[in-house]
């Protein structure tokens, strides 16, 4: 039986923009107005509420409930999930409060609401199930037992790194833009740590909202009821976005190479050596993609060029 009464949690932008969540209401909201959907929650909260306003008032816009809440009051999330047929949690990963404690009790605010069918507790990265667990990984394999123990029905959705930070500081990107005085392009910079050859695979937020739409909506629940679905846009090799940016934008390029994990690790190179190491590799033969084949996914290289502008020599971002 397909979903119809969703409840987001950290669907607000985030301070960089990007915010899995965010994009994901997006797209559910856009397709509320088809049927699809008879209600969509999404969760504040009311410490942050202030700085918010805005969100709220533009997803209020497009046909959300944005309802402020105390992730430390377990009984005042209950009520915020009355009605709700499904959760989607997409809480910072990197934050040990989100995961470590604001989902933890959303999973029991999820239990105690008595209408939760199902619940996509924050997943959204690396195949954790297939390498050894960091520590962002052992906070969320916590909620994963936590759901275990209480009986929800949950779904883990493995996506390796999203297409949408390959270009940002995080990766060690960086837009030089213009030369002020001569007008010049001074393109710009980034990392690759060792030989550039670690496998990466990765998807585009948008891509990820697609297919979580296409299995809220899927009469057969089965295909994602207490199982991990991994989807991937792409896969590339670690060093390969230096020739794919050089191609597809023309413009110059300086690359920073840190021969080692322990020169990555003093400058704190750590996502490029995340993706050297290959952190964010997923067994081709464990990829769910084919079960929602409406789902066309972008490449890195289609990615790249929808990011940049070759015309003007800035980025999109």
């Amino acid at each position: 039986m397909p979903f119809r009464r969703i409840c987001l949690a950290g669907a607000s932008v985030s301070t960089t923009g990007l915010s899995v969540g965010n994009v994901i209401v997006r797209k559910l909201l856009a397709e509320k107005p088809k049927g699809y959907f008879d209600d969509i929650v999404v969760l504040g909260r009311k410490e942050s509420a202030a700085s918010k306003v805005q969100v709220a008032k533009e997803l209020e816009a497009l046909g959300a409930r944005y309802v402020n809440v105390d992730y430390d009051n377990v009984e005042e999330l209950a009520n915020a999930l009355k009605g709700c047929d499904c959760v989607l949690s997409c809480v910072a990963v990197q934050d040990p409060k989100a995961i470590g404690e604001a989902e933890l009790n959303l999973a029991k605010a999820a239990k105690l609401a008595g209408t939760v069918r199902r619940f996509f507790p924050s997943k959204y990265g690396g195949d954790d199930e297939n390498r050894p667990l960091n520590d962002v990984g052992k906070r969320k394999k916590k909620v994963g037992d936590l759901l275990e123990e209480l009986g929800i029905s949950h779904t883990n959705i493995v996506t390796g790194i999203f297409l949408d930070i390959m270009y940002f500081p995080l990766l060690g990107f960086k837009n030089l833009g213009k030369d002020p005085t001569t007008g010049t392009d001074k393109g710009a910079r980034g990392v690759v740590v060792g030989d550039g050859t670690g496998q990466v695979m990765g998807i585009a937020m948008e891509d990820i909202a697609k297919f979580v739409f296409e299995m809220l909506v899927d009469p057969d629940e089965s295909k994602t009821a207490n199982k991990t679905i991994r989807i991937i846009g792409d896969t590339w090799k670690a060093g390969e976005w230096v020739d794919i940016f050089k191609r597809v934008t023309g413009r110059p390029l300086e690359v920073t190479t840190y021969g080692n994990q322990k020169e990555a690790a003093k400058a704190n190179a750590i996502f490029p050596l995340l993706l050297q190491r290959g952190d964010f590799y997923v067994d081709p033969k464990l990829w769910d993609n084919g079960k929602w084949p409406n789902v066309k996914c972008m490449s890195f290289e289609d990615w790249t060029r929808k990011t940049f502008k070759r015309d003007t020599g800035r980025a999109n971002i």
